[in-house]
């Protein structure tokens, strides 16, 4: 059974995609069955309790609990953030009015609460991924790298944290793409960030490279394919979309991009990145299709 932190992790890279601009996102749900956790303590000498309109600590802190699990994410950021009003020294109740802040479209507040969380705690890696982001949008490329090299290393971390760094150097006009080798999704934002930053002769070395990635998808193999179609390699194109044909008969997007290509039409195969941010986004999406695909959960999807 996959942990709550994996749920966490997954709605976390899906709604920091969303602090791009990219819209509302769909967030992966956390076990109903899960106990809930303790809600914070009540400060001495607090009149919180009022029978007559029946609100409480606990009232409010399990009502928030309800809400999250429903996806109302606007009202559970509510039932919390004014329990923090109440508390606003408990650390895990300000972390997840964070999240909820920022999966309910409050931006703004996730982010001033992740700069909050950080001077508690430097290494919250919830935190720095937000604050990361958000130096992304001012296009604050150097404290975004300084953000990026506090996160804590992890297995998520180390997964897409070069992804991260790749564009931070990108968006200030370097290639680095020596940490993004090892698997299909690195390779492939390798490519994307040379197209980006217009190094030709880099992306087919990256190509042949991509191609010897064990246990490569079909998925994996259009995007290769697609990108040999962009930079006007035509017959390997169509060689691995034929692949692609035999072992899924009758896909009609491959099918549509070979008749394409053999009639010499042009046709955009391949989505060139326009800025960082954006390449920031996708690597958010194929960070959590990863993941959503790993743990076979259906709800982490845009």
């Amino acid at each position: 059974m996959k942990s709550r932190r994996t749920n966490i992790v997954l709605a976390t890279l899906l709604l920091t995609a969303s602090l791009l601009g990219l819209g509302a996102v769909a967030v992966a749900e956390e076990p109903a069955s899960e106990p809930a956790t303790t809600p914070p303590a009540i400060p001495a000498n607090l009149d919180y309790f009022n029978p007559f309109n029946g609100t409480s600590m606990a009232g409010d802190y399990l009502s928030g609990r309800f809400a999250q699990q429903h996806h109302d994410w606007t009202q559970a950021e509510q039932f919390m953030d004014r329990l923090l009003q109440i508390a606003p020294d408990d650390i895990e109740l300000k972390k997840r009015t964070m999240v909820l802040a920022m999966g309910s479209g409050d931006t703004v507040r996730a982010v001033q609460l992740a700069g909050e969380v950080i001077k508690v705690e430097p290494e919250s890696p919830l935190a720095l991924l937000f604050l990361t982001t958000d130096s992304f949008v001012k296009k604050d490329y150097a404290a975004a790298q300084g953000y990026l090299d506090k996160i804590p290393q992890s297995g998520i971390s180390d997964f897409i944290i070069p992804l991260f760094k790749g564009w931070a150097d990108a968006a200030q006009g370097n290639l680095n793409t020596e940490n993004l080798q090892g698997n299909a999704i690195h390779i492939y934002h390798a490519i994307l960030i040379s197209d980006y930053l217009k190094k030709p002769d880099q992306i087919e070395k990256l190509l042949e490279k991509s191609l010897g990635v064990e246990q490569l998808t079909p998925a994996d193999v259009e995007r290769i394919a697609d990108v040999y179609a962009h930079i006007g390699k035509k017959d390997k194109a169509l060689e691995l979309y034929g692949k692609i044909l035999a072992s899924i008969p009758g896909n009609k997007e491959i099918i549509t991009k070979m008749e394409t290509l053999a009639a010499g039409k042009d046709m955009s195969m391949f989505r060139t990145i326009e800025s960082p941010e954006q390449g920031i986004t996708e690597a958010l999406f194929d960070t959590a299709q990863t993941l959503a695909q790993e743990y076979s959960d259906d709800s982490a999807r845009v």
